[in-house]
């Protein structure tokens, strides 16, 4: 029991000592994603501890050790955030989404629908992987810039210029299908 309570103080010692580093040194690894970082780093010092005080494993060196486990923990972090972007496969969603944006009264309407519907699809897909997680996060989700931004990696503005360009697209490509006059049409939708 007193062996156990040794090992305790040596390794929160320890800890205490190379922690301002070591959080350095998930910043960097994650590009200076802080929330990431903060994550990486208490995932880290809850597995060191652990190992550290179970005895199973042979430490030789504590702080390359400890340099070690914050990686792992930095790129188990870094792959799970990826994760959450790679499985995205919002398109479906978004159908639902531009269904419920187009308001068919009557049968020129339906045609209208259908039309800006496929102009809106085509240019979605045609959109890179990044700009369809913007506006799929904006549209859809209605996350504000900052937040998309955030979860994206990127500045609020550059989300915003994302979004402005799929705009301009959509409507070049509508004007380019004469489905309708670009001006008449209400982008308000998107």
């Amino acid at each position: 029991m007193n062996d156990n309570l040794d090992k305790n103080i040596q390794f929160w010692n320890t800890w205490q000592k190379q922690s301002h580093q070591l959080s350095k040194y998930c910043l960097k690894l994650l590009n200076r994603h802080t929330e990431d970082a903060e994550d990486a780093l208490s995932l880290a010092a809850i597995k060191a501890h652990e190992s550290f005080c179970s005895g199973q494993v042979e430490i030789r060196n504590i702080n390359a050790w400890l340099y070690t486990i914050t990686r792992n923990c930095c790129m188990d972090v870094h792959r799970s955030r990826d994760r959450r972007f790679t499985r995205f496969s919002p398109v479906a969603d978004f159908e639902d989404f531009a269904e419920m944006l187009i308001d068919e009264n009557t049968p020129e309407e339906s045609l209208i629908g259908d039309d800006v519907r496929s102009t809106l699809f085509s240019t979605y897909r045609e959109s890179s992987m990044l700009q369809q997680k913007v506006v799929y996060m904006r549209l859809v989700r209605d996350r504000s810039h900052k937040e998309i931004g955030t979860l994206l990696g990127m500045t609020s503005e550059s989300s915003r210029k994302h979004l402005e360009a799929f705009r301009k697209r959509f409507r070049i490509n509508l004007a380019l299908a004469n489905t309708l006059d670009t001006k008449t049409f209400p982008t308000s939708i998107i």
